[in-house]
């Protein structure tokens, strides 16, 4: 089960959860020294960086942060493990920081460099497919999504952010489909999404349904996402052309 240990940001101030690895209000790396297994015993944290765990079975575990996986035999120790090299967990901080600076183009770049070497990696694919989509590379992104569903079908956010695409592309009802996808595999496994994960599931699939002309239904969806942490409320009222009452 998942520790509540409560941290705060170093530059901010701003209350993390129990595995943020950036800030999600300044983008401040966490600067917490990475937690490796002792010998074969089993953690549940990340030997590359320090991240807790994704249980995709309950022999298999992956690192939603670096991609590294621990797989378990039946006395609950690693048997084997693709752990992540440091030079490709480096490149993802380094991404990130472009990211959060808003250099889309800087942060593609970053990703590329490392593609040959991690093209395996449902993570990576949804980072990388990301970064396409903001440089509205579209076709790249849907690439990256379609393959990183053949590695992990499971991984919620590949269904979420394709629902981005579609709503880009004037697919209104794909993007319904896909963002509800990965509101029901998210909500199976809620404490393994964070917050911002889902309120922008949340957000997208009320833009979908607001590019269908089905408001009352975007307003409940909206309120779910700004219910979660979603700053950009407004912004999705704006394009959907609805306006915040007095429950939502």
């Amino acid at each position: 089960m998942r520790q509540n240990v409560i941290m705060y940001c170093s530059k901010c101030g701003y209350k993390l959860g129990d595995d943020a690895v950036f800030c999600s209000k300044c983008g401040e790396r966490v600067k917490a020294e990475p937690t490796a297994p002792k010998s074969n015993v089993f953690t549940n944290k990340c030997e590359s960086c320090g991240a807790f765990l994704k249980k995709l079975t309950p022999n298999h575990y992956i690192c939603e942060y670096c991609g590294s996986e621990y797989f378990l035999n039946n006395e609950r120790e690693v048997e084997s493990s693709k752990i992540t090299d440091k030079e490709i967990w480096d490149l993802f901080c380094k991404a990130a920081e472009f990211e959060t600076q808003n250099n889309f183009q800087a942060e593609l770049q970053c990703l590329r460099s490392i593609e040959g070497k991690v093209r395996d990696n449902a993570l990576y694919l949804v980072k990388l497919g990301r970064a396409y989509r903001r440089n509205d590379m579209l076709q790249q992104a849907v690439e990256c999504y379609e393959k990183a569903k053949e590695i992990n079908p499971e991984y919620a956010s590949i269904y979420t952010n394709m629902g981005a695409v579609y709503v880009l592309t004037n697919r209104p009802k794909d993007a319904e489909a896909a963002c509800r996808k990965g509101i029901e595999l998210m909500s199976r496994n809620r404490k393994e999404y964070t917050d911002s994960d889902y309120a922008v599931a949340h957000s997208n699939l009320a833009v979908a349904l607001g590019k269908q002309g089905k408001k009352e239904e975007a307003k409940k969806y909206l309120k779910i996402a700004e219910d979660n942490g979603y700053k950009n409320g407004d912004a999705v009222r704006k394009m959907i052309g609805i306006k915040k009452g007095w429950f939502f």
